[in-house]
């Protein structure tokens, strides 16, 4: 969502002031965390490692975390690939607006709030299992107008579309398998379970962006 809002204020404000959005919001996000009076023990750093070493263990031992994990870490892997030249592509390649740019990431974030909503009923009429791998099989069809497209009104509504259908699927196979690895996770390991996940899952986004980088400029 945040994605979507800024590229929405880009385009109503202009970069320079969206960046001031976002200086705006980085001093918010600063002052709600000096409010936080919770009180901890100083660690060690070897008690940290102990830690880091723990939540691999455990989500290793467990078959669900473990294919959970990856199928999230391979996914967002491939879609770094993706959105590093996403927005580039449309906004020089197919000359879309920054007004339609914002727009359709209006509809993505749409479709991300619809397939969160979906995904109990979903979950339940088919079962959390079929519904993800359904989820997964129809996103790479949802790239398939981008192979496809031109400039143009009815290109960028099929683009529109296309993201909305891809945004829900992430969002219904999003908000199934967290909640399945917060139920079978240990009360004691939910942090570490997380961390896990979300070091591995974003971790490789950097890696595809700058190697991206690097083969445009070259």
């Amino acid at each position: 969502m945040g994605g979507n809002l800024g590229a929405a204020l880009t385009a109503l404000l202009g970069p320079a002031r969206a960046l001031l959005g976002d200086v705006l919001s980085y001093l918010v996000s600063a002052w709600c965390t000096a409010r936080i009076q919770a009180l901890e023990s100083p660690r060690s750093a070897s008690e940290g490692r102990t830690e880091i070493c723990e939540g691999l263990r455990y989500v290793n031992g467990d078959y669900r975390l473990r294919t959970l994990t990856l199928v999230n870490a391979t996914t967002s892997f491939a879609l770094a690939l993706l959105n590093t030249l996403w927005a580039l592509y449309l906004l020089r390649s197919l000359a879309m607006s920054a007004t339609a740019f914002g727009v359709l990431l209006g509809l993505g974030a749409l479709g991300a709030a619809a397939g969160a909503l979906a995904a109990p009923s979903l979950a339940a009429r088919y079962g959390p299992g079929p519904m993800m791998l359904a989820a997964l099989a129809i996103t790479p069809l949802t790239q398939v107008p981008l192979l496809l497209a031109s400039s143009g009104l009815v290109w960028q509504f099929a683009i529109g579309a296309a993201l909305f259908l891809q945004l829900a699927c992430a969002g219904a196979a999003g908000t199934t398998q967290r909640t399945i690895r917060q139920v079978v996770t240990a009360d004691g390991m939910q942090a570490r379970m997380q961390t896990v996940s979300t070091w591995l899952t974003s971790g490789a986004r950097p890696v595809c962006r700058f190697r991206n980088s690097v083969d445009t400029s070259a």
